[in-house]
């Protein structure tokens, strides 16, 4: 497999060993970049690559005003001073294993 190239329900391995080029003299990655997760940004608030019942249970231990300067407020998606529903349906909406 290179970087996705799968069909049906079959999956390959990675191969291993590489870069490869081909006969035409052009390189071949073997390496694959990582798919960006929906919610890198937006709403995986401990970074474990789920948007879940964690993130879920820190948007509402933040729930209200973020604090003064220079504290952090990681609940506030939006970054609109406040921890509340508009936050809480980015995580809704971002639910799920990021791929």
């Amino acid at each position: 497999m290179i970087c996705g190239n799968t069909s049906g329900g079959y999956s390959a391995m990675p191969q291993i060993g590489g870069p490869y080029e081909d006969l035409g003299g052009n390189f071949i990655a073997t390496e694959c970049p990582t798919a960006p997760c929906p919610g890198d940004l937006n709403g995986d608030l401990n970074g474990d690559l789920d948007i879940d019942h964690a993130d879920l249970g820190l948007i509402l231990a933040a729930w209200g005003p973020c604090p003064p300067e220079p504290a952090s407020c990681p609940g506030d998606i939006n970054q609109n001073g406040d921890v509340d529903a508009a936050d809480l349906v980015v995580i809704l909406a971002a639910w799920g294993r990021c791929p």
